[in-house]
């Protein structure tokens, strides 16, 4: 099963770096969003497996972008990835919906590993046609 993945982060060098360490191990990246502003569209044109949003996105907080992106779709899987390790900001991440929060830089091994983990861990409910604008889903 190739794991389809929404791209959030604001920084050209991080989502192009994410980008290919995906393709290279089989993952389908299927946008990138670079600001806050662009998540929700770009989520709702995709349905990804994974959401990968950074904390801090020009426009809204991580947070406030997390809420709204479960607002859409409460079955969003989304992993926050963030160059802070503070504990209580993770924990509200986690607390308010988020699969995971992911420290950057990410070490690929490790991050590919984590990310299939995650989407077998959280298994999603088949979406219906309708779910999905009509598409049939593999």
């Amino acid at each position: 099963m190739t794991i389809s993945v929404l791209i959030c982060d604001d920084f050209p060098s991080v989502h192009g770096m994410l980008r290919r360490m995906l393709e290279r191990d089989g993952f389908a990246v299927v946008g990138v969003a670079t600001a806050a502003d662009q998540v929700i569209e770009r989520y709702e044109a995709t349905r990804p497996d994974l959401v990968l949003l950074d904390y801090r996105m020009p426009g809204a907080a991580g947070l406030s972008v997390l809420l709204d992106l479960l607002a859409v779709d409460p079955q969003a899987r989304v992993v926050m990835l963030s160059g802070t390790g503070d504990p209580d900001l993770q924990r509200e991440a986690m607390d308010r919906g988020a699969v995971d929060w992911i420290l950057k830089p990410v070490y690929r091994a490790s991050f590919i590993a984590r990310l299939r983990e995650l989407v077998e861990r959280n298994p999603r409910p088949e979406r219906t046609r309708a779910d999905t604008g009509g598409q049939p889903q593999e």
